[in-house]
């Protein structure tokens, strides 16, 4: 897509409700068409926990997924693109335009995703000490790097489970401490248990959209 838009993306809603959006490490520029109203173009935030949104039927979200670590300036990127429909093929430009990568950050944030055990490893793959990777991670993201780690690993996890019938298995596989630790974590992150995740079929396809990791 670009160096600056991982994913975009469309959903046109048919039924009222309450829709779960997983965390993935992203943020989107929405341009939202809502029946009645007129559109707007609004910047998701870096979601820490499931996010629930009210979908009304006729509702067309059409979305510009940011990689991971992404900086934005919000303002400037919003003033430029709300006199634009999203499929004119402008919008892309506009989010490189008013949107950067702080240099390392892309490095630090593959490495936190690589199934490292702990940050004290992943800082001496990287080379530098740990407290230089939670300063760049931290200023650059507003979150510390345990906070990718472990998105990671869940996001990971998550889509093994949907494939596999041992969860013990995909404990140890992942590196959690036992079963009833990746059990915790798929509540913090996902708000579900892992057998959640299997019945879940609005959870499981999130998780094959593009995201962190």
């Amino acid at each position: 897509m670009s160096d600056a838009v991982l994913q975009e993306w469309q959903v046109r809603v048919s039924n009222r409700g309450i829709s779960p959006v997983i965390p993935d490490g992203c943020r989107d520029l929405i341009y939202l068409v809502s029946p009645g109203k007129r559109p707007r173009w609004f910047v998701t935030s870096l979601d820490r926990s499931v996010r629930s949104v009210t979908v009304r039927p006729g509702d067309l979200y059409w979305g510009f997924r940011l990689r991971p670590g992404a900086g934005v300036d919000v303002g400037k990127l919003l003033e430029s693109v709300k006199n634009l429909e999203p499929g004119l093929g402008e919008v892309v430009s506009r989010i490189e335009s008013f949107s950067f990568m702080q240099p390392g950050l892309a490095e630090a944030l593959a490495c936190l995703a690589s199934g490292v055990e702990n940050i004290e490893t992943a800082a001496r793959e990287l080379g530098v000490c740990v407290r230089t990777l939670q300063r760049l991670v931290r200023e650059h993201t507003g979150t510390v790097p345990l906070f990718w780690l472990r998105l990671a690993r869940v996001r990971k996890s998550a889509r093994a489970v949907v494939c596999t019938a041992s969860l013990a298995e995909t404990a140890h596989d992942f590196g959690f401490a036992d079963q009833a630790h990746m059990s915790r974590e798929f509540r913090h992150w996902l708000n579900v248990s892992p057998l959640g995740v299997k019945l879940d079929s609005r959870i499981a396809g999130q998780l094959e959209q593009r995201g962190y990791c």
